[in-house]
């Protein structure tokens, strides 16, 4: 790897003592990913509406108020972009 770090190289560790990596590739060809992959690649687990909002910061530079002024209202997160689902029995009877 010439002296390039293991991630820099896109590799991952996924073993418990630092003998077993796969590679992005590798990581992202495991479908459905478990939760072992999903650890091997980084994530921490969270609920689903924590990680809409997760990508909601990301796609808007990390700005709360640009998540909340997005304009993007046809993004299938759009709807979920304040960590509220939308669409629960409860929601659906307010707007009635």
């Amino acid at each position: 790897m010439g002296g390039r770090s293991p991630l820099a190289a896109g590799y991952v560790d996924v073993g418990e003592e630092g003998g077993m990596t796969q590679t992005r590739t590798e990581l992202a060809a495991t479908w459905p990913p478990t939760a072992a992959v999903a650890k091997a690649a980084g994530h921490e687990q969270m609920s689903p509406m924590a990680a809409i909002r997760l990508k909601c910061l990301d796609c808007s530079s990390g700005q709360p108020s640009e998540v909340r002024a997005c304009e993007a209202v046809t993004c299938a997160l759009w709807p979920f972009r304040a960590s509220v689902h939308p669409y629960t029995s409860a929601r659906m009877k307010e707007t009635a």
